[in-house]
């Protein structure tokens, strides 16, 4: 219990009810000019402090409820007076109708908003104020044209902004943090006025986006590299980030029945890339994958924008602009639900594996989404006329691929999860009697397979979902697991006598073949879950496999949602 917080919530409460009482008390509406009229009324509050005390001597503004700033006359001096020791104040003989209370302090910078006041009595009191720390907002021109004379203000305030023909945003600073009923564009040519976004929260310190009004909800997203985050040091670009949604953080009525009007933004409103890989309103499951230009080590205030509830969008889901071949991504197969016959590739470079001897019962529930699972039999998926493709790299080549996999039980034959053949690169899980452990394999002509092998947590490595990782550059071979570098330099097992074989399709769960070299090792069906399993033909660095690792498990420590 928070026992400091609660006192403090309860002498706020009551030092605002005491001075709200005692202001009723002073005043003697019969004294006041104008009571009883039917066109004028007395207005009557009080303002708090940050800390509660009453906020003396302070300025308080009554600004109607439909004031532009821009087109209307500055308003008179009496609309606009100061607190009194206690925090009080009082406005005579204003006219009746809805208004604005705006409070500031010139010491420290605090301000209120109180909307909506409605004056339609002799005497009024309007709702208790409280100054609080200020907050920015950035509002995007809704307007393609971005014509000379726009510009966007709050009703009800003094607070407005005009556009640049250089600039489509624009900031709306020293904004009392709190809800903005609404944020309205216009021009000083038009009567049309379009709301650019309505029920702007305002968080102290901090800058919020006014944008995409066709959307009634937005949510930010926050990803976090510090050291409760993902905890990496340097920036990651073109990272697709892996965003769960549940029913602890979304609600799936709001929402179109497909997900269609799901859309990601920047803080500046530039739409993202975002591909959805499952979307299952009646588990209250979704996963979706959105590229994000830059990611920042070390830095919890990062955030992309998430917006939804538009009755008539229609999907722009996209995987081959999410993972784009030009950003290096070659292969990715989510191996989710879309077919039980077809592991579709994510990439236009459309590699899409077709399953061998695999039911329905295959697809099973992974660690995103659906996975595959392989009976360590018969069962695996081929890539048809991979073997002359973009996934064929040369000996000594640059490349990356990685995986996610579960591995039932520890026997003894080794088991392969995915790759270009068995003499050329793979990964594989090796079982012998009791001891097991990963493997990244590339083979070089009549020299051999370099191999990088390590033991799984927990020992000896079967029942639990781990993330595999191999990179290759030139003669340099690193192998992570569960985003950790385990191994740099790979052991050499001798192949002098044979040569790199680069006519097999790529696989998952098999080499696809009966392998007899260096010793009969057959076709090496994978018994286990496979998941998310991608080739990139470019160097993934330290941070960005950490990166995907601590995004991608279970207990997603990257994306927070908050306000």
């Amino acid at each position: 219990m928070n026992t400091k917080k609660e006192h403090y919530n309860i002498t706020l409460h009551f030092v605002l009810a005491l001075l709200t009482s005692v202001l009723m008390h002073c005043v003697n509406t019969s004294d006041l000019a104008g009571a009883g009229s039917e066109t004028t009324t007395t207005v009557s509050g009080v303002v708090a402090s940050v800390n509660g005390s009453p906020a003396a001597y302070v300025q308080v503004s009554m600004i109607p409820s439909n004031y532009n700033p821009v087109k209307e006359p500055e308003l008179p001096d009496s609309f606009t007076i100061t607190t009194n020791a206690l925090g009080q104040y009082t406005f005579s003989n204003m006219d009746t109708g809805s208004y604005t209370v705006y409070a500031q302090s010139k010491s420290d910078g605090t301000r209120s908003l109180v909307f909506n006041v409605h004056a339609t009595n002799d005497f009024v009191t309007a709702p208790p104020s409280m100054l609080k720390q200020t907050g920015t907002i950035r509002a995007v021109n809704p307007d393609e044209e971005n014509d000379d004379g726009c510009y966007i203000y709050i009703p009800g305030t003094t607070m407005y902004a005009f556009f640049s023909k250089e600039s489509r945003d624009v900031l709306l600073d020293s904004i009392p943090s709190g809800v903005i009923p609404v944020v309205v564009y216009t021009t000083l040519k038009s009567t049309v006025q379009l709301p650019v976004r309505q029920n702007v929260t305002v968080n102290a310190a901090d800058t919020t986006v006014a944008a995409n009004n066709q959307w009634n909800y937005m949510q930010r997203l926050f990803l976090s590299t510090a050291a409760d985050g993902a905890s990496i040091a340097t920036t990651v670009r073109n990272f697709p980030v892996l965003v769960r949604l549940d029913n602890t953080n979304f609600d799936f009525s709001t929402v179109n029945s497909d997900g269609s009007d799901i859309r990601f933004t920047t803080p500046q409103n530039t739409f993202l890339p975002y591909e959805i890989e499952l979307w299952s309103p009646s588990l209250q499951k979704a996963a979706i994958w959105v590229t994000v230009d830059s990611i920042c080590g070390n830095n919890n205030r990062q955030f992309i924008v998430m917006y939804w509830g538009n009755r008539k969008a229609v999907t722009v889901s996209n995987s081959e602009l999410t993972f784009d071949t030009l950003a290096g991504f070659q292969g990715v197969w989510h191996l989710c639900g879309e077919s039980t016959e077809t592991a579709f590739d994510a990439t236009k470079n459309a590699y899409h594996g077709t399953a061998v001897n695999m039911t329905s019962t295959a697809l099973v529930p992974g660690i995103i989404g659906d996975a595959r699972s392989f009976d360590g039999e018969k069962s695996y998926i081929t890539m048809s006329n991979t073997s002359k493709s973009k996934l064929d790299f040369p000996e000594d080549g640059t490349y990356s691929m990685s995986a996610w996999v579960y591995a039932e039980a520890i026997d003894s034959v080794y088991h392969a999860i995915a790759g270009k053949g068995h003499e050329q690169y793979y990964m594989q899980f090796k079982c012998f009697k009791t001891k097991a452990s990963w493997e990244f394999v590339e083979f070089e002509h009549q020299y051999g397979w370099e191999y990088s092998e390590d033991s799984t947590p927990p020992a000896p490595g079967a029942g639990e979902w781990i993330y595999l990782t191999g990179v290759r550059t030139g003669t340099t071979q690193k192998f992570y697991i569960n985003g950790v570098l385990v191994i740099d330099t790979p052991k050499v097992m001798s192949g002098a006598s044979y040569e790199r074989n680069t006519t097999d399709n790529f696989s998952i769960g098999s080499f696809g073949r009966s392998v007899t070299i260096p010793y009969q090792q057959g076709w090496s069906y994978f018994h286990g879950k496979i998941d998310e399993v991608r080739v990139q033909n470019r160097v993934v660095t330290d941070d960005w496999i950490r990166l995907c690792y601590m995004n991608q498990k279970a207990d997603d420590v990257l994306v927070k949602f908050r306000k």
